[in-house]
Parts: C-alpha cells; structure tokens; sequence
C-alpha cells in the first residue's frame, strides 16, 4: 500500500485494542497514512504518554464490557461506526506451567480472549448494519506449536483462532470478513520484560530468515487482509514467520 492512498473512499473508521503497545502503535500510524479516521483502545497508564496525533485514544480496559461499549458508543457518535476492528496483543507472560497460578490464567484468558470478544461483540451491530466490516486478531505461532513456559498465552493465542474462524463463519454472508495475524516471535518491549537477550535471540538463529518479527512487519499482513485486495478472504490466518513454520 503506498503512503497517502486510502483503502476506501470516505475515510473509514478503525478500532486498534493495544493502541499504544509495539504492534498497536505502528499499526495507528499506518492507517492514518492511509486516510482512515483511528481509534485505540489501551489500559491507563501512570505515565503521561503522548499518543500519536489524531488519534482518539480512549483508556479502556478491555475486559471491562461496560467500558468498552461506551467507548464504542462515543467513537460512533463522534467518527462514525467502526468498518475495521483490530486486536493486537495482550498479555505475554513466560511462566512454567507449575508455577502458573489460577489467578494468572484468568488474567491472560481475560484480556488475551475475553478482551477481544467483547471489542468484537461492541462493534459488530454496526457492522451488521451497514453490511461491510473486518475483524483482525493478531495471535500467535505459538498457538499452534505451543512453547515452553508458555501454556497459558499459547492457550490463549489458540483460543483466537477458534473465535474467527467460527465467527468468519457466522458474518461471511453478512458482509464481515474474520481473519487472524499469526507472528513468530516479535520485537517488541513486552517479551523482553521476560525473556533474556539469550531466549530472545536462541530461536530466532534458527529462523531461516535469521531475524525476528518485527512490528513492521506484523502491520503489513493486517494492512493487506483490510485492504479490498483482501476481500476474498476470511476464516484465515496470515503466518508472519519468516519460514520457521511452513504448515
């Protein structure tokens, strides 16, 4: 997509869930290069944070439904009804299975899952209205190869997929397209809150591209799958890895 040209003629809204996160943030400012109208949506922060111009970003925490359909309500009332809503990451945690508290799995289930169905159940009146709509959930490769000390956001990260494949399902004839992003490991400050230079850079020697994701490129597949370009697709999982999977 090439800077400044819009992916529809009006100026369509779209909604990022971890607005001011590594993939969010990238993601905000590439729609607005495309002429879109952006919202976000991402937890308060203690620190004063300056969020990218023209971007209406709302402190919502996504597991709260209430929060999250006032929030929706104001940008419709204000932008206009949501056409693209996107998920980008939640919580990441490298944690042994054993020493995963049931207080913990709630905590990644809610945000990593819960968090996206109530964005998606938020949104998807008006896109059963207007009959024109796309819903993009980045998950995870490790969702399908799981990982060690990763049982619950591997879980998690599964679970999405099993919600947009059912969903493309249940919207395809409706006007909505469903589709996942699935990146390998992504660079990005929340998995290196976890995991040490080693554990990050270990894998990703063996990747054949030799490189981590990147934000960037994460961004690219959820910019392909919004575009018209795309229309035919739904129920789909875009695999960002660099060729480490090739199933």
């Amino acid at each position: 997509m090439r800077e400044g040209e819009a992916l529809n003629a009006e100026s369509p809204v779209a909604l990022v869930t971890g607005s001011r996160g590594g993939v969010g943030r990238e993601l905000i400012m590439r729609l607005r290069q495309a002429g879109m109208v952006v919202a976000g949506l991402d937890v308060p922060r203690s620190e004063v944070t300056a969020d990218p111009e023209g971007v209406f970003t709302y402190d919502v925490d996504v597991c709260d439904e209430a929060a999250v359909h006032l929030a929706v309500e104001d940008i419709t009332e204000r932008l206009g009804p949501v056409h693209h809503l996107v998920c980008t990451p939640g919580i990441f945690v490298s944690r042994p299975f054993m020493e995963t508290d049931a207080a913990l799995w709630a905590r990644i289930m809610a945000t990593n899952l819960r968090g996206p169905f109530l964005c998606s159940k938020a949104v998807l009146p008006e896109m059963l209205r207007c009959r024109r709509g796309n819903i993009i959930y980045v998950s995870s490769m490790l969702a399908r190869s799981g990982g060690e000390n990763t049982a619950a956001y591997s879980m998690s990260m599964g679970g999405l997929l099993g919600l947009a494949r059912s969903l493309a399902l249940e919207t395809a004839a409706k006007g909505i397209r469903v589709n996942t992003v699935s990146p390998e490991l992504t660079d990005t400050p929340q998995p290196r809150g976890y995991l040490t230079d080693d554990a990050l850079t270990a894998p990703v020697a063996a990747f054949p591209m030799g490189r981590a994701v990147t934000p960037a490129d994460v961004v690219e597949a959820c910019l392909f799958l919004l575009d018209e370009d795309a229309s035919y697709m739904t129920g789909q999982d875009l695999r960002v890895n660099g060729g480490s999977h090739l199933w």
